[in-house]
This record gives C-alpha cells, sequence and structure tokens, in this order.
C-alpha cells in the first residue's frame, strides 16, 4: 500500500468520525450554511422578542392609565350623584322655606290688620300738668345732649330755674335773699312750672304792669329787693 493510499484511508476515516458515519462532505458543507441561517434567525427572533416585550410593556402601562381614568370616572360619577341629592335636598328646603315665609307673612299681614283696626280708636290723654311738664323737661335734656347749639340756652334755663326756686320757696326760714344759697330743688320741694314761669316772664321779659304795680306799692319793699336781687342773680348766671 502505497503512501496516498494511507492518506485516503486516514482521511475517510476522519470523516466518518466528523459525520458520524452517515452524512458526506457534501452534505457537511450545506449543513454549515445551513447554521449560518438558523443563527441569523436567532438573532431577529431575539429583536422581535426584545420588541415585543417593550410592546407588552407599553400594553400594560395603557391598562394601568384605563384603569385610572376608570377610577376617577367611577369617582366622579359617585360626586354627581352626591351633588344630584344635595340638590334635591336643597329644592326640598326651599319649598320649605318658601312656604313658611308665606305663612309668616299671612300671618304679619293678618297682626297688622288687627293692630290697625285696634289703633283707629285714639289713646286717652293725661291729665296730669306735672307729667306733661316732667316729659317736656325730660325732651328738652335730650334735645340739649344731642344738639350742641342748645346747650347753653339749656344752661341759662336751668340755671333761672335754680335760682328762682330758691327764691320763691316759702319755707325758705332763717335766711334772707340776699344770703340765700342756691341749690337744686328735689322733686318733692320743686314749686310749679307754671310759677317759675310766671317769675321768668315778670323779671326777664320786663312785664309793664307788674313793673308799674310794684314801683306804686310803696309798703312792699322787701319784695322790691328780692325782685332785684334775683334779677341779678339772673345776669350773673347770665354772664
Amino acid at each position: 500500500m502505497t503512501d496516498i493510499d494511507r492518506i485516503e484511508h486516514r482521511l475517510a476515516a476522519v470523516e466518518r468520525v466528523v459525520v458520524d458515519d452517515e452524512q458526506t462532505f457534501d452534505d457537511i458543507a450545506h449543513l454549515a450554511a445551513l447554521s449560518d441561517a438558523v443563527e441569523r434567525l436567532e438573532k431577529r427572533l431575539e429583536n422581535h422578542e426584545r420588541r415585543i416585550a417593550e410592546i407588552d410593556g407599553a400594553t400594560q402601562s395603557v391598562e394601568g392609565f384605563v384603569n385610572n381614568v376608570e377610577r376617577v370616572n367611577e369617582n366622579v360619577e359617585q360626586q354627581a350623584n352626591v351633588a344630584l341629592a344635595t340638590v334635591d335636598r336643597l329644592e326640598k328646603r326651599v319649598d320649605e322655606l318658601s312656604a313658611h315665609l308665606e305663612n309668616d307673612h299671612r300671618k304679619s299681614n293678618r297682626t297688622f290688620a288687627t293692630e290697625t283696626g285696634t289703633s283707629d280708636t285714639p289713646a286717652p290723654l293725661k291729665e296730669s300738668h306735672g307729667a306733661d311738664s316732667e316729659a317736656d323737661s325730660s325732651e328738652r335734656g335730650n334735645e340739649n345732649c344731642y344738639e350742641p347749639g342748645l346747650g347753653r340756652e339749656a344752661a341759662v334755663e336751668q340755671a333761672v330755674d335754680e335760682i328762682f326756686e330758691t327764691a320763691t320757696d316759702p319755707r325758705a326760714s332763717g335766711t334772707t335773699n340776699d344770703d340765700a344759697v342756691v341749690e337744686p330743688a328735689t322733686p318733692a320741694t320743686k314749686p310749679k312750672p307754671e310759677a317759675d314761669q310766671y317769675a321768668v316772664d315778670t323779671q326777664l321779659a320786663g312785664d309793664a304792669g307788674v313793673t308799674e304795680t310794684d314801683d306804686q306799692d310803696d309798703t312792699k319793699p322787701t319784695e322790691e329787693s328780692h325782685d332785684s336781687n334775683v334779677f341779678k342773680r339772673v345776669l350773673s348766671k347770665l354772664s
């Protein structure tokens, strides 16, 4: 056996080992080409799998967003139901209040009509002159408190009243008209308003008839001096 024959036998043995005694050398070349195609397909499959995974993640995100929207819609629906119930309750309350106001209006109209009917009868007037005088004095006091322009006039009138109350009091004994102390008269000792007004009119208005009577009456020097003293006190109060 030549060397070439031995090399051929060895190559055949190697081929049998490589192809497991079932494939020829040409088949091995074809299988190598197929393996390249399989590798390309595997890479493409991996790319497709990666894209599928990305699409799956995006789909899950969209599903989560849809679920959130559904929950928001449910909350909005619940709030809308609550708002409708509140509106219904408020409408009922408004109807009740309207009916109540109408009833009150009717009652007030009836009461006003009744009071108007009873007020047509005139109330009895007070006959007490002292009560009227006190009411007039209280009204003058209120007017003096709230009207600044009448404050000095009220003070003058009060001073004149005090002087004539003290001067014309018949119960004042032990002192003369010149030495008498002017004190505010209490309600028990206060003379009638008619006497005060008459004395003021006599001294301030200068009643001619009263003056002539006082001049002609020479038997009353005490009364004349008393009047002059009162007049001086009025002038001092006014100044």
